[in-house]
């Protein structure tokens, strides 16, 4: 996929999301309606399932033709007009809600990268479709995406993560027999994800420095726990000794 086009639709897919969140938040002098505020959210939902849609197809050529294509490109515009018109009703009819949620651009990877360079900074994202979880990589000069299955394996492959990161620490004394039996199981999963998440973009993230902005999927992770190199030792976990990939970046999200 293009990472510049792939960057755009991210971003403004997440912009999309933020400003639900913000909806939902926002306070009761707001002064918009209960029915303009729900009418709000499902044309943010329709718009970013669109492009969501549109971005999974356009990454699988393999299950995707070039009618699957023009219909998702025309699924876009149309959600995308159909917001349009209703941002030009708030506009007229609640400009002070309009300007303080609209008046916002969503950056150019060009425009990012020029930070990131000024920085010296590396930026790693993520985005969720429907099957496939889409990972970006820049730095100012450089980017890439590439994009994994979010099937069944990947998920459980999480939920063993987390399990052997933190069952013993929830609950000592049921897993007290198991303590040496999960830290192998965390160290194995925390090289897979990393494996999985990190190493298929690891030559965009040259610098020290890197910022990573999650989607609903990977956000509870903590990418500084996840593992550069395998664990070998099959008797006895010595955390101390692990390869965290926190010894090699500065991360911050």
């Amino acid at each position: 996929p293009n990472p510049a086009v792939c960057f755009q639709y991210m971003e403004k897919s997440r912009a999309l999301k933020l400003l639900d969140a913000v909806r939902r938040n926002r306070p009761p002098e707001a002064g918009i309606t209960s029915e303009i505020a729900e009418k709000e959210k499902i044309l943010i939902q329709k718009v970013a399932e669109a492009e969501a849609k549109w971005l999974e197809l356009r990454s699988n050529p393999v299950k995707s033709d070039e009618n699957a294509l023009q219909k998702a490109q025309k699924d876009i515009f149309l959600a995308q007009n159909v917001f349009s018109s209703f941002q030009k009703q708030l506009q007229r009819e609640y400009p002070a809600y309009f300007n303080a949620r609209y008046r916002s651009t969503v950056s150019t990877l060009e425009e990012t990268q020029e930070q990131l360079k000024v920085q010296q900074t590396a930026l790693l994202e993520y985005f969720i479709g429907d099957t496939i979880l889409f990972i970006f990589a820049a730095n100012g000069t450089q980017s890439k995406v590439v994009k994994v299955q979010k099937d069944s394996a990947f998920i459980g492959l999480l939920k063993r993560y987390f399990e052997g990161l933190t069952a013993y620490y929830i609950n000592p004394r049921q897993y007290e027999t198991q303590y040496e039996a999960l830290g192998r199981q965390y160290a194995e999963t925390a090289y897979t994800l990393y494996q999985y998440l990190v190493a298929p973009v690891a030559d965009i993230l040259t610098h020290k420095r890197l910022v990573i902005v999650p989607d609903e999927l990977t956000a509870s992770i903590p990418f500084e726990a996840l593992l550069t190199k395998p664990y070998s030792n099959t008797t006895e976990t010595d955390f101390s000794k692990l390869p965290y990939w926190i010894h090699q970046k500065d991360i911050s999200y």
